[in-house]
């Protein structure tokens, strides 16, 4: 999943403390600001003009330099991250309740929280590899869409998302987005070779095949908040390829589910 709020001005996608121009050091703040008024001050040894800059919104503290770099957990993120745990789990139950005691039913409910976790992890630990804060939230209207699902035939799952605090660069951007879905590409390419070493449990695996190809699919598609339109934007190749190999999977995943 990707942050819910864009720029006006620059277009990029940040978090709720961070979309304003002035909460992320905006390229185009100039246009977010009032004309400037211009004072003359003195000076001993020159005299100069200087020109002051009032913004049109009050600035709010945040990250001025990046963090040590390092993987870690916050104890708000931890519980933010069971309970998505717990929410994507009762999702997987609600395709189908009278299968929830069979393998698959079982088996659906623990891979379907693994790469829905995996897949926002590595967002988290690839944005903290390049020093900058990230952090998995919850999102009020997330859980509640999600919780509707639970009764619903139509199946939504966006309990919450990764927060990137600190602002990032095209490349850093479009890495932090393409590592999720390259989790869950791993996790189809891994569930499709047991699926062949296996084959007494072919009924199960092709889940997890399917699971994750459609995981990567979806997200990589270049739209909205989507992973897919800032992997786009960086690098049209890797775009590419992975969206390929995910749309691959998850035809191949759906095929043997038949």
């Amino acid at each position: 999943m990707s942050l819910p709020f864009t720029c006006p001005l620059c277009g990029r996608k940040f978090c709720v403390d961070h979309h304003l121009p002035e909460n992320h050091n905006c390229p185009r703040i100039d246009e977010a600001k009032p004309p400037y008024v211009k004072t003359t001050t003195s000076d001993t040894s020159s005299m100069s003009e200087e020109t002051e800059w009032t913004p049109l919104f009050p600035l709010r503290e945040r990250p001025t330099s990046r963090i040590r770099r390092g993987f870690n957990f916050s104890r708000k993120e931890v519980l933010h991250l069971t309970i998505a745990a717990i929410l994507t789990a009762l999702i997987a139950l609600s395709f189908q309740p009278e299968l929830a005691i069979s393998l698959r039913g079982v088996f659906l409910a623990v891979v379907m929280p693994i790469s829905f976790l995996l897949h926002e992890i590595a967002h988290k630990f690839t944005a903290q590899r390049f020093g900058i804060w990230a952090e998995f939230r919850l999102m009020l209207f997330g859980v509640l869409l999600t919780l509707f699902s639970l009764v619903s035939p139509f199946k939504i799952l966006a309990p919450g998302a990764v927060m990137i605090a600190s602002p990032t660069n095209m490349e850093e951007e479009g890495k932090i987005s393409v590592a999720g879905p390259l989790v869950n590409l791993f996790l189809g390419i891994f569930f499709w070779g047991l699926y062949y070493l296996y084959t007494q449990f072919q009924t199960v695996l092709c889940i997890g095949i399917f699971l994750n190809g459609f995981i990567a699919l979806f997200n990589l598609f270049p739209v909205g908040i989507l992973d897919g339109e800032k992997v786009l934007h960086w690098n049209k190749v890797i775009w590419g390829a992975t969206f390929m190999l995910a749309l691959f999977l998850t035809i191949f995943g759906g095929w043997v589910c038949l």
